[in-house]
Order: C-alpha cells, then sequence, then structure tokens
C-alpha cells in the first residue's frame, strides 16, 4: 500500500520523538543503576577502610598504655556496630551509612563471629547461601589476599521468604587479626534509578500523547492542499473543468499554488464556455450560409431558363435579382458576427495560456523552495557531526579532572592516616583531609555524571543524523510530487496550445469567408445590372450567370469547409466536462 505524505510525516515526527525518549531514559537508567552500585561499592569499601583506620588507632592507644586490648575492642565494636544490648544483641547505630539494611561484621581466621548484631560469638565458617556457596570463607579468603567484594543470595530481615543479592566488601586487619566485612544489599543502591525509571516512563507517554496530537495536525496542515490540489489536477487533466478549488487563506507556496491553479481552471472554463456558445453561432451561421447557397443557384437555374424568354421574363429576374441581393447582405453582416466572436474566443485563449504560466510560476518556485529545504537538511547535519565531534573532545577534558580527583581521594585517604597515627595532634588535619575527600569524591562524581551527560547527547545526535537522512529523503519525495504536478499543468498547457491552434484555423476560414461575401456582393450587383440591360444584351447575361455560379461555388466550398471545423472543433470540446 502506498503512504501518503501525512502519514510519512506523522511517522518520522513520532520516530523522532518516541526513538530519542526512549534511548536517553534506557541509558540514565541503566547508567544511574550502575552508578549506584559503584557508589554503594565505594562506600562498603570506604567504610571499611575507615574501621581498619580505627582499629590501627585504638591499638596504638593499647600500645601506649591508654587503654586495655578488651576496652580496645569493645570500642570499636560500638563505633562500627553500636551498644551491646541486655540480650547479647547489638542495635546498630553506626554514624557510617552503609544502606538501609547494611552493617558491618568482624571475624577471626576461624570464622568465629567476633563483632555481630545479632550472633556475636557464633562460629559461621560453614554458613552457606541459597546456592550452597561456603562465602564466609570466601569472605575470609578473600580478606587475607589484600582484600575484595563476595556476593552471595541472602534473605531479607523482613522477610525470610525472599532472597536478595547481597554484597560485602571484605579486608584483614594487620594488628588484630580481624577479618573486616561491611555489607548490604544490591535493591538498596538502586532505589534512586528505579524511581528515575518511573518519572522516564511518565514523561515519555506524556511527551507521545503531545507529539502524536501536533503531528496529526501539522501533517494536516501540509497535506491536505496537496493532496487535493494533486486530484484536482488529474481531473482537469481528464478533461473534467467542473472541479471547484477553495481559494486558501494562505500566503505560502502552497496557498499561491492552489490559488493560482483555481483561477487558470476558472478562466479556463470560461473560455471553454465561450467557444463553446461560439460554436452553436457558428453552426447556425453554417446552416444560413448552406440555405443561402441552395437558394442562390436556385435563383440562377431560374435565370438560365429565363435565357430562352428574355423578353417575357425581365421583370421576374429583377425581383428574383433582389431577392439575393438581400441574402447576400445577412450572408455578410452573419460572417462578420462571427468574425468578431471569433476574436473574442482568440482573446480568452491568451487568458488560459496567463493563467497557466501563472500555475507553472508557483510550481517552480515550490520546487525551489524544497531543493531548498534539501540543502539545509544537509547543512543541518554538518552541524550535528560537528557537535559530536566537540562533545568527544569535552569528555577528554573530563576524563583528566577525574584523574585528578582520583589522586587527590589518595592523598587524602593517606593524609588521614598520618593524621590517625599522629593521635590528639593529627585531629585537625584529619579533618581537613576528610574535607579533601569529600570534595575530590563530589568532584568525581559531578564528572561522572558530566561524562554521562554527553555520552547521552552524543547517542541523540546520532539518532538526530540518521533522522536528518530520512527527512532528506521525504524532501525529495516532495520534490518528486511537484515534477508530477509540473508535468500535469504541461499537459494542460499542450491542450489550450491544440484549441488556439484550431482557432487559428477557424479565424483564417473566416477571412476567406469575409473575401468571398464581397465577390458574392460583386456578382448580385452584376446580375441586378444585366437584369436592367437584358434586353440590351444577353451575351451580357450570360456572362453575368457564369460570374454568379463561380462564387457560389465559392460560398459553397467556403460553407463546407467550416462545417468541417465545427465538427473538430466540437471533438475538442466534448473532451472537457463544463458542469458537476
Amino acid at each position: 500500500m502506498k503512504l501518503r505524505i501525512s502519514h510519512k510525516l506523522i511517522a518520522m515526527m513520532l520516530v523522532i520523538l518516541i526513538v530519542p525518549n526512549i534511548i536517553i531514559g534506557s541509558v540514565a537508567y541503566f547508567i544511574a543503576k550502575d552508578q549506584m552500585d559503584n557508589l554503594g561499592r565505594t562506600t562498603l569499601k570506604n567504610g571499611v577502610e575507615m574501621a581498619l583506620q580505627l582499629i590501627d588507632s585504638a591499638n596504638k592507644q593499647v600500645e601506649d598504655g591508654e587503654l586495655t586490648l578488651e576496652e580496645a575492642q569493645e570500642r570499636v565494636k560500638v563505633y562500627l556496630i553500636g551498644e551491646m544490648n541486655a540480650d547479647g544483641k547489638r542495635t546498630i547505630s553506626s554514624p557510617v551509612d552503609l544502606g538501609e539494611n547494611g552493617y558491618f561484621v568482624a571475624y577471626d581466621e576461624k570464622g568465629l563471629e567476633l563483632a555481630h548484631p545479632t550472633i556475636e560469638g557464633k562460629n559461621v565458617w560453614e554458613t552457606a547461601d541459597t546456592d550452597g556457596s561456603l562465602f564466609v570463607q570466601e569472605q575470609i579468603k578473600i580478606a587475607q589476599n589484600g582484600g575484595g567484594f563476595v556476593e552471595y543470595s541472602w534473605a531479607l530481615p523482613t522477610d525470610e521468604n525472599s532472597r536478595e543479592l547481597k554484597i560485602t566488601y571484605n579486608k584483614m586487619d594487620p594488628n588484630w587479626g580481624w577479618i573486616i566485612s561491611a555489607g548490604t544489599y544490591e535493591m538498596d543502591f538502586n532505589q534512586g534509578a528505579n524511581q528515575v525509571l518511573i518519572a522516564l516512563v511518565i514523561t515519555l507517554a506524556i511527551s507521545i500523547v503531545i507529539g502524536g496530537f501536533l503531528s496529526y495536525y501539522f501533517a494536516g496542515k501540509i497535506s491536505k492542499p496537496i493532496n487535493s490540489i494533486t486530484n484536482h489536477v488529474t481531473e482537469v487533466a481528464n478533461g473534467n473543468l467542473a472541479v471547484h478549488v477553495e481559494e486558501l487563506k494562505r500566503s505560502d507556496e502552497i496557498g499561491e499554488l492552489v490559488n493560482g491553479f483555481g483561477k487558470m481552471v476558472h478562466n479556463l472554463r470560461e473560455l471553454i464556455t465561450k467557444v463553446n456558445g461560439s460554436v452553436h453561432s457558428i453552426t447556425s451561421t453554417s446552416q444560413n450560409l448552406s440555405a443561402v447557397a441552395e437558394e442562390t443557384t436556385a435563383s440562377s437555374e431560374e435565370i438560365g431558363k429565363a435565357i430562352g424568354e428574355i423578353s417575357k421574363g425581365a421583370v421576374q429576374q429583377a425581383s428574383d435579382a433582389d431577392d439575393t441581393f438581400n441574402a447576400t447582405v445577412e450572408l455578410a453582416n452573419q460572417i462578420q458576427s462571427l468574425s468578431d466572436k471569433t476574436k473574442l474566443m482568440s482573446e480568452a485563449s491568451s487568458q488560459v495560456v496567463a493563467s497557466n504560466k501563472i500555475g507553472m510560476t508557483s510550481v517552480s518556485t515550490l520546487k525551489d523552495k524544497s531543493s531548498d529545504t534539501e540543502m539545509s537538511v544537509g547543512q543541518t547535519k554538518e552541524v550535528i557531526e560537528t557537535l559530536t565531534e566537540k562533545v568527544k573532545e569535552i569528555e577528554m577534558i573530563i576524563g583528566t579532572i577525574n584523574s585528578i580527583s582520583e589522586q587527590t581521594n589518595l592523598l587524602a585517604l593517606n593524609a588521614s592516616i598520618e593524621a590517625a597515627r599522629a593521635g590528639e595532634h593529627g585531629k585537625g588535619f584529619a579533618v581537613v583531609a576528610s574535607e579533601v575527600r569529600k570534595l575530590a569524591e563530589e568532584t568525581s562524581n559531578a564528572t561522572d555524571k558530566v561524562r554521562q551527560t554527553l555520552s547521552g547527547i552524543i547517542d541523540v545526535t546520532s539518532i538526530a543524523n540518521y533522522e536528518m537522512d530520512k527527512t532528506k529523503l521525504l524532501a525529495k519525495e516532495q520534490l518528486d510530487a511537484v515534477m508530477e504536478t509540473e508535468q500535469s499543468f504541461k499537459k494542460i498547457a499542450g491542450s489550450v496550445s491544440g484549441i488556439e491552434s484550431i482557432i487559428s484555423d477557424v479565424n483564417d476560414n473566416i477571412q476567406l469567408l469575409v473575401s468571398s461575401k464581397d465577390n458574392v456582393s460583386n456578382a448580385v450587383e452584376s446580375i441586378a445590372a444585366v437584369s436592367q440591360q437584358s434586353a440590351a444584351s444577353t451575351e451580357q447575361i450570360t456572362s453575368s450567370i457564369d460570374e454568379q455560379l463561380n462564387a457560389i461555388v465559392v460560398v459553397s466550398d467556403s460553407a463546407q469547409e467550416l462545417n468541417d471545423l465545427i465538427n473538430d472543433l466540437k471533438l475538442e470540446i466534448e473532451k472537457f466536462k463544463l458542469q458537476s
């Protein structure tokens, strides 16, 4: 099935609206989810590193004799988890935010829970997750090898039947030999990403509804006049001049094309109407001319018979000469009227030619505008490609800033360690190092968001570049449609040219009739003179009769030729439909 221009425009605009929104939304969701996962993992790792620094600081106090080992260890447990309750459990009140369900755990090398919110003092060496993996042993092994992440499936605290992925970061303390583990559920990291996904879905739905309405509205504004004028052009090309073209109150090229075509059809319809009326008049005149020719022939026969009876038929001959003269005068008047109407037909034909030229000019202007549109689409495509290159250059600069941020974060961490080693004298420096680390992390987060945005822009510009190619193809199809309209106008011009040629032939033959009219008048005057002198010279009468017969033959031939031209003109006029 052949798609109309309106359908193509609506489909193109909806694709341009929906595809970028889906891509941007999907990319934003997955990037946000990935970044939140990375942020959660970084939080776990930083929490463990902080706990190791805390143990190192507490151990120095033990070495300096300020605390006993048991006091120092309990202080670390209280800071990481919370105070021990009477039931042997700890209420989680750590200042370190590990997520809604996150907390610290400390093992020894044999799997004994040295610090835990609920099962402190229990050995969990053989504990396995739902897949049968001995994750505690894996945590201890990774911690002893320098630290790392462990993932396993575990029941939710609020629902024992629900299993979710849990992530822990594990590292061994060199002072007490503790395996410090900080863990939480991955779903705690993704709550923000899920909210982003819901907002994007709602925004996409609203955009599709509004964009669909606007696409339908503007597509109709463009395609309806083009479809209407195309149908009218086809009708006129097939000879139907009864079409009614409504005037458009628009000042653009489409309005000029429709209004110019309507004016041309109106002028052409008036011309054909006038030609049709003139044909009827010419037919009547031709019939009168034939009757006059027959009557004149009959009179000549009577005159031939009267030659043998000149003496007794002179009066009758004079009367017949008077009748012939009156008929000739009437014939001359009708021929003159026919000549005037032919001139009107020629002027109307010129008006049709002028209207057709106006229509051709409008089509040419529309064709030029279509070419300009195609060129503008190409230039827009070049601008989008240049924008993509600039975005890539900005992304390289963001990479350099991110590298500086990571180095600053590492320096801040080293400064915190040195401040912890300095004890009371390094507290001020520790605060400064902490603020520097936060600033570095915020810088890293900001550069990551900028990089995400730039990546989205690159993807969207690639889609826009693809849509520009489709728009360029659509502009070419529009140009092809204008070319078809131009061909229809050329067909109309050819038909009008044929009518002009026929009218020219009719005019030439009418001029011949005018010339013949003078001959007939002269012949009739000669007949009258011969009638007056009939008694004096029979030879003069015979000569006048011969001249009259020759003139009648000319009139008869002209009348026959005029009838043939009228028949041809009728056939051409019948090709056009003037009334609905």
